[in-house]
């Protein structure tokens, strides 16, 4: 109660009373680390760390400031004077500090200050007068990674909210490395790892808001373009928010910064301007960007039109941009940005400029009134596109060359191909080729080099194919970037080369079995250049492709026009068809010697998968055609007439993924007693029309039988229980490393609803209660009726059993049995550390159980932290001070201090892990 009669003076009061009730402390900061590049630290582990914090100004006010910045390392600079103070606006001073520090390794680091104390009043946290603030950033330092600044943050957070209207606020956070940044809310801190007391999100803070359109009141955060929406406030006041900054290099966060900032409500009659600002856009490097920012009012007030970005910062490459624009005039006000672009900006992520339109009421320089619209606007710099591709067929490669590239701070050229010419969206924002165009990543050459010879990895190219090259010039990281895709070269080889048509099984045998192989001769072979005599040399090897060869027919021709059909065909005979594919590769022969050899062909495999009241059939082959996007037939053997096949299916395929079918009878009632026998036909093409289509190859013949529909009964499963009382009590527990459940089951009744014939049983487990999935431990024989699952680290899980049949079908789910650990974890309230040896140190009562980390801090009645630790559940504190307040021996001095105590135990549930134990502890000497 006391609270909203203190909320309810301050409105009634009004905005003097409000502001002059404010204790001129800390509104907002942060810390940002950039690493020293001077001559004499270039090659050190030294970074330049700034606390940029933003306070009130009060004349008659003591102002505070930050007793000492650590490091992350276990040192800390001592107490820090500020470099600067500078107002800003607002009643706002902001206060520069830096600190140089080296590093002794690489690491991660956390760097945090803590100042004393925040403003009084703040809304949304408890007792924020004797609340110090806090602020931390995360430094990664890894030489796999590269120099590493942290973001530096260009817009400061002193803009004022006023009650009904949206408020928004944008850090304009500018990475000069170029690493991805990622923004999240997260809650203001009073310490190392503690939040602030009583903290709720300001839209949260009673009486709910509404947003400007009449909803619930949002609060939130734009993870990509940082944008920090309240929409909108209610209540007048002081609220304190915070949020991390995440940067991102190849996949791995490197670092974070946390600005924790005030924002400062009113219900002054005033509206805020609005913003139109160009639209996102993407420019080639070296062109000229051009781009109006206009601001209106609705009041009519005069306008302070303004843009902030990294690109106007000291250390950007030049040229920089210009934003021209009048000091201050009344509404409407235009602004322009101007940027001549170049190779040195290309980078992969895009970069931003915030512009600000503040309002400015009455008609002094500065008002307590202004508000402002900010709008984000993201500008993407790709490298222009490669020019002057060019391909040559070279016997079975390729030759590719193309232009000098026009950046010479592009690290590579990236050569793509696909098969089959094509256009593509080639447009400013399409960097790259996405899998999508059908573009593969054959290769990449150092940006200097302009020639790339494309040899199929070895294998060489299929003559009478049309290749498709596209390259791509890539930037080196952290930038990163790419430039647009080149113009397409595409062009095919000779056909100077015989090309393998069929591999069509003729008959299914283990012993057998036929496949009948044909090929084509050369259709553009220059016979002046390659006289004869010819030959062909026919391989077979087992499997779709690869391994030993051997040859299994021999043709030679004088000349190609004495050639019969009996030439360019091979029946295989005495084969496995019913088990085995066979691959096959034609060498040819000219009279100068080998030519070359085709790709390897294989036989079309087909398998069946039996299904419950159906079979389904799926097929693949591994040929230098394509049997994609196009149909094939399906063939059953009759019920009258055995050996004689009738086609059931014409299906329309994909990719090779969808080479499937599902036979549900297609008329009749597939019976599960009954042998049903298949082949298939595929239909495929080369990519040269010269080349006669389609390709027609029969799989072998395969038979299956649908499933049997009545899966079996599901068992009854129990789990040896676990009394908790006993286990705690007994001491010979407290060693234990290694656990086990033991399980049981029964049958289940006989039903007419299952089916009693079991051959087996499947045991599954899952490690905590909210998981969705189990994994298999073990298959058991139909006579078990017990299981030990042993080797565990605890006894928490869960398990069900399932009974199997002789078709490999697997009843439902048994009843799911789980088991919990029993937990045990006790401080003590007093230790005298006067060295006699007994109760000398803070540690747990003898035997924690299921205890896997505990993280306590131990904290005066001033709350200043005396003592930490993370890494041992035993604590063993001895009364030592690691922080300050020390006593004639660097003891703590005598009295009563507390915890809090963050145990994680093992548990069957995620969510009842982590407890909190508050208390305190009595020091006696």
């Amino acid at each position: 109660m006391r609270y909203f009669l203190s909320t309810f003076f301050c409105l009634l009061l009004g905005l003097a009373l409000v502001e002059s009730a404010y204790a001129s402390h800390v509104r907002a900061g942060e810390i940002t680390a950039v690493r020293d590049r001077s001559a004499a630290n270039r090659n050190t582990l030294t970074y330049i760390f700034t606390f940029t914090m933003y306070r009130d100004m009060c004349g008659s006010c003591v102002q505070a400031g930050p007793e000492e910045l650590f490091f992350g390392d276990g040192t800390s600079s001592g107490r820090l004077e500020p470099v600067s103070k500078d107002t800003i606006g607002n009643r706002t001073e902001k206060v520069t500090y830096i600190y140089t520090h080296t590093y002794s390794a690489p690491g991660i680091y956390i760097i945090h200050i803590s100042v004393e104390n925040r403003n009084d009043k703040v809304l949304n946290m408890f007792d924020s007068l004797n609340t110090p603030f806090h602020v931390k950033t995360t430094l990664f330092i890894n030489q796999s990674v590269g120099i590493n600044n942290t973001p530096i943050l260009l817009n400061a957070p002193i803009d004022l909210a006023r009650v009904g209207q949206r408020f928004i606020h944008n850090p304009d956070a500018f990475d000069i490395d170029g690493d991805v940044l990622r923004y999240r809310l997260t809650t203001p801190q009073l310490g190392y790892n503690r939040n602030v007391n009583g903290y709720r999100h300001p839209h949260l803070v009673q009486p709910p808001g509404r947003s400007e359109t009449r909803g619930p009141a949002t609060f939130s955060i734009d993870s990509l373009t940082g944008d920090l929406v309240w929409d909108s406030p209610v209540l007048q006041g002081l609220y304190n928010v915070a949020f991390v900054i995440e940067e991102w290099r190849n996949g791995i966060k490197i670092g974070e910064v946390v600005r924790d900032m005030q924002i400062i409500v009113r219900d002054n009659p005033n509206n805020r301007p609005n913003l139109e600002i160009p639209n996102d856009t993407c420019i080639v490097a070296g062109s000229f960007l051009q781009g109006v920012a206009t601001a209106t009012d609705p009041d009519k007030n005069r306008i302070r039109l303004t843009a902030s970005s990294g690109l106007f910062q000291d250390n950007f490459p030049a040229p920089k941009p210009t934003f021209t624009v009048p000091a201050l005039q009344m509404s409407p006000v235009t602004g322009l940005f101007e940027w001549q672009s170049e190779c040195v900006h290309v980078r992969k992520e895009p970069y931003q400029v915030v512009f600000k339109a503040e309002d400015l009421p009455g008609t002094g320089d500065d008002s307590p009134n202004k508000l402002v619209d900010i709008k984000v606007w993201q500008i993407t710099v790709v490298g222009p596109r490669p020019t002057g591709l060019r391909a040559t067929p070279q016997g079975a490669n390729m030759q590719l060359s193309w232009d000098a590239y026009t950046c010479s701070n592009a690290a590579e050229m990236i050569i793509y191909r696909r098969v089959g010419c094509t256009d593509i969206d080639t447009s400013v924002c399409n960097t790259g080729l996405v899998a999508a165009t059908g573009y593969v990543e054959i290769g990449r050459v150092p940006i200097g080099t302009t020639t790339f010879i494309d040899t199929n990895n070895g294998l060489g190219l299929d003559p009478g194919t049309n290749y498709s090259y596209r390259i791509v010039a890539g930037f080196a990281p952290p930038q990163g970037g790419e430039s647009l895709a080149s113009a397409e070269a595409c062009t095919a080889l000779s056909l100077d080369m015989p090309f393998i048509t069929n591999v069509d099984v003729q008959a299914t045998s283990s012993t057998q079995g036929e496949i009948l192989v044909k090929w084509i001769q050369p259709l553009e072979l220059d016979t002046k250049v390659n006289p004869g005599p010819y030959r062909y040399d026919l391989y077979r090897g087992n499997g779709f492709q690869g391994g030993a060869l051997q040859r299994i027919r021999t043709v030679t021709l004088n000349s190609f026009s004495q050639a019969t059909a009996g030439d360019t065909t091979y029946l295989d005979k005495s084969l496995n068809t019913a088990d085995s594919v066979y691959h096959y590769v034609l060498f040819f022969y000219t009279g100068a010697g080998l030519q070359d050899s085709t790709q390897s062909a294989s036989s079309v495999r087909l398998t069946a998968t039996p299904v419950v009241n159906a079979i389904e059939l799926s097929w693949q082959a591994q040929v230098p055609w394509s049997n994609a996007n196009t149909t094939h037939k399906v063939y059953r053997e009759s019920r009258a007439a055995k050996g004689s096949f009738e086609l059931i299916a014409t299906v329309e395929v994909g990719a090779e993924s969808s080479f499937r079918f599902t036979d549900t009878g297609n008329g009749i009632v597939l019976d599960e007693d009954s042998l049903y026998c298949y082949y298939v036909e595929t239909s495929g093409s080369y990519s040269t029309s010269k080349i006669p289509s389609p390709l027609l190859n029969k799989s072998q013949v395969i038979c299956a039988s649908p499933l049997d529909t009545l899966k079996p009964c599901p068992p009854l499963l129990a789990i040896d229980v676990l009394d908790c009382a006993s286990f705690v009590a007994d001491k010979g527990n407290c060693n234990l490393s290694s656990f086990s459940n033991k399980l049981t089951w029964e049958p289940a009744a006989i039903s007419a609803s299952c089916d009693e014939d079991v051959v087996g049983y499947r045991l599954y487990y899952k490690r905590y209660m909210e998981d969705e999935d189990y994994e298999l431990i073990a298959s058991l024989p139909a006579t078990a009726r017990e299981y030990v699952h042993s080797g565990l680290r605890s006894f928490a899980g869960c398990y069900y059993l399932t009974a199997v049949d002789e078709d490999g079908q697997e009843s439902d789910p048994s009843n799911e049995v789980c088991k919990d650990n029993c937990p045990y974890y006790e401080l003590p309230n007093v230790i005298t550390v006067n060295g006699d040896g007994k109760n000398d140190e803070l540690r747990p009562f003898e035997c924690p159980l299921f205890v896997e980390k505990v993280e306590i801090s131990i904290h005066n009645r001033w709350g200043r932290s005396v003592f930490e630790s993370e890494d041992n559940i035993f604590i063993n504190w001895d009364g030592r001070l690691l922080v300050t307040e020390v006593s004639s021996e660097g003891q703590v001095s005598t009295g009563v201090y507390y915890y809090l105590a963050k145990v994680r135990f093992a548990r069957l549930s995620r969510k009842d892990e982590l407890v909190q134990i508050k208390g305190w502890v009595h020091v006696l000497r």
